[in-house]
């Protein structure tokens, strides 16, 4: 009698390994499946779901979000120029400055940078902080804060 609880459990476990093996099996098979996804473990999923016969569509909606953060600037001159001070520029710098200037267009935000030469990354093609600065329609600097920019009035580039 206490055969038959451990013949099922062997039997369920077998079934999960063949539906396993048949699904990585289902998803490596072919270079042209696995390009359909980013990742092969996508791949293995969308086999899994077709197997079991379920409907499904693959990254064709998009969905906007918005991360809520504060940001605190470094410097606020009297004549309402906002000067933020930058020595290293990350990705998330970059991301920061761009999501404030969209939100705050009103703002005179500008960029001193340590080196305004320095690049964005190691790659060939890299531009520097001050190419992205430009890019990115923020007035800048490199090391110090100009003269001008503490007699500007407020200042908003096009």
């Amino acid at each position: 009698m206490d055969s038959q609880p451990k013949k099922d459990g062997r039997l369920a476990r077998a079934k999960k390994l063949r539906q396993s093996r048949i699904t990585e099996k289902l998803a490596s098979s072919s270079t042209l499946w696995t390009s359909k996804f980013r990742s092969k473990f996508e791949a293995v999923i969308a086999a899994s779901l077709l197997k079991r016969g379920m409907a499904y569509t693959y990254e064709t909606t998009g969905l906007p979000y918005q991360l809520q953060n504060v940001y605190t600037p470094d410097f606020f001159l009297a004549n309402g120029v906002i000067v933020e001070t930058k020595g290293l520029f990350s990705p998330e710098d970059r991301r920061k400055m761009v999501a404030v200037k969209q939100q705050h267009p009103d703002l005179d935000i500008r960029i001193c940078f340590m080196d305004a030469r320095k690049k964005l990354s190691k790659a060939p093609a890299s531009i520097s902080y001050g190419q992205w600065a430009d890019r990115h329609g923020f007035i800048w600097s490199n090391g110090r804060i100009p003269i001008e920019w503490l007699a500007d009035e407020q200042v908003h580039p096009t």
